[in-house]
């Protein structure tokens, strides 16, 4: 998992023409490390994931129990612009968190079925997954979550991928 961008920035090392590097990667490589996420918990570009609490924890199960899980969305064309960003911008440096903000999966179906009653709680009667705060100290700004999703959707029925 860890050895194909080590092998890239060995590669890259070698080669006196490469002047720099831009690597994307999940958002997962900066939450996953059993650090608390609430309101008041701000991810930056500081964290890190922790390999061995991702075995501990099969992180890639993201449904346990009847428990929703929250996310941090981001535009495609965000990314892109990031990666341009990083080439083009002589001081573009570290590490970068490219996200508009966190959501519960509760309010992605609320952002397209506004009238729908959702329940308060999960299946096992605990609360949601609280969500948390990326930052967007080393950042513009980015599209809104909203917005996103909508452009996802149009493009998918123009690719006639989904229909209704």
């Amino acid at each position: 998992m860890f050895l194909a961008p080590l092998n890239v920035l060995s590669s890259c090392a070698k080669m006196h023409s490469v002047k720099r590097v831009v690597i994307t990667s999940s958002i997962a490589s900066v939450l996953v490390n059993g650090k608390p996420r609430n309101p008041e918990v701000t991810v930056d570009e500081t964290w890190f994931a922790d390999p061995e609490f991702c075995k501990e924890s099969k992180v890639l199960n993201l449904r346990k129990k009847g428990d929703l899980v929250t996310l941090a969305f981001y535009s495609f064309k965000d990314v892109v612009n990031a990666h341009i960003l990083a080439f083009e911008v002589p001081s573009a440096h570290g590490r970068y968190c490219v996200v508009d903000r966190v959501a519960h999966y509760s309010e992605i179906v609320k952002i397209f079925y506004p009238y729908i009653q959702l329940p308060e709680k999960c299946v096992d009667d605990k609360p949601f997954a609280p969500t948390y705060n990326v930052s967007e100290e080393k950042t513009e700004s980015f599209t809104p979550l909203e917005v996103s999703l909508k452009d996802i959707v149009e493009s998918s029925k123009e690719k006639k991928l989904i229909s209704f």
